[in-house]
């Protein structure tokens, strides 16, 4: 999973698309939030 985050990050930044990155960084945080949920 890690691995995907990582491609996924390099092509959004290699894009020069600050939309699309900010859509992945706010889908990232997200995720974040869930998983510190979960644990709690």
């Amino acid at each position: 999973m890690n691995n995907f985050f990582r491609k996924t990050h390099k092509k959004l930044s290699d894009d020069h698309k600050p939309l699309n990155y900010a859509r992945y960084a706010n889908g990232e945080i997200i995720l974040l939030v869930i998983e510190i949920l979960i644990v709690l």
